[in-house]
């Protein structure tokens, strides 16, 4: 008798954005898209702000992961993504909160808490909650005058364990599990 093998798959902990606030990040995604044409835009469907990155993960870890997140209790999330930044080495533009609101700190803190029982630790010392608008971006692209940002609100009443797959058209982000906030 032969066993399968345990395939791999690449996960991450998001809130996925609801549909009136993806609109209004595509349409100022497509206000920049002219000045930076280079840059690969984050299709509508892909856009999330991460809470966390978990890697690679067999069966048995993504049970640990799905088994730890739906310990965590929190209170939805409202928030506006009103800032725009640029992370330098995975060349990444992306909006942002001036001021993060509480309960997604604390959201992001207590499914850390949780996960640490598989294992997982945190490496970022800062959390910087975003929204990836473009990758490929250059750090040129900086110096130009972009559109201005009028302020993005969102809700948030779930967040999602997601899959990242890899594809002939681009990495899709696929939902495996989703977690109430309440």
């Amino acid at each position: 008798m032969t066993t399968k093998p345990n395939k791999l798959k690449r996960l991450f902990f998001a809130l996925q954005m609801d549909s009136v606030c993806q609109q209004k990040i595509l349409a100022y995604q497509q206000q920049c898209q002219d000045l930076i044409p280079l840059a690969k835009a984050t299709s509508i469907s892909n856009l999330h702000l991460t809470l966390h990155f978990m890697g690679l993960a067999d069966e048995a870890y993504t049970e640990c992961l799905h088994a730890a997140a739906a310990t965590v209790l929190s209170p939805s999330i409202t928030g506006s993504l009103d800032i725009t930044g640029y992370f330098k080495k995975p060349k990444i533009a992306w909006l942002g909160c001036k001021q993060a609101p509480q309960s997604l700190i604390n959201l992001h803190q207590q499914l850390a808490v949780a996960l640490q029982n598989c294992g997982y630790y945190d490496q970022h010392e800062v959390f910087v909650p975003h929204v990836t608008l473009f990758r490929k971006f250059n750090s040129t692209y900086l110096s130009l005058p972009m559109p201005v940002l009028e302020s993005i609100s969102f809700t948030a009443n779930r967040f999602v364990l997601m899959e990242s797959i890899s594809t002939d058209v681009g990495v899709q982000y696929q939902p495996i599990q989703s977690y109430t906030l309440k």
